[in-house]
């Protein structure tokens, strides 16, 4: 079902956009953008993917994605290696938008 409105609804804004920067909020919403990246709808260099989702339940991920809270004062369920990785790719995105 989120497939069909995605090859529908999605589809359509991405026409009307050609030139938009898209920021996914979250992986389930990049993976939806890197679906149509991979159908030639979207340039991959056009997606800022790796923000984490900004939801409660998040919240000490986006802390230390913003430099807020330091790596060693994450509980173990945070990776902050993937954090750091998804946070360089980001930054070296942007960079070469400029």
């Amino acid at each position: 079902m989120l497939r069909r409105h995605i090859d529908s609804c999605l589809v359509e804004e991405v026409d009307t956009l050609p030139n938009a920067i898209w920021i996914p909020l979250g992986k389930h919403a990049e993976s939806a953008l890197l679906y149509l990246s991979d159908r030639g709808l979207i340039p991959r260099e056009r997606i800022l993917g790796g923000l984490p989702h900004p939801s409660g339940a998040n919240a000490e991920r986006i802390a230390y994605f913003l430099g807020r809270k330091e790596r060693s004062a994450l509980s173990g369920k945070t990776n902050a290696t993937a954090i750091d990785q998804a946070k360089a790719k980001l930054l070296t995105q942007v960079a070469s938008l400029q």
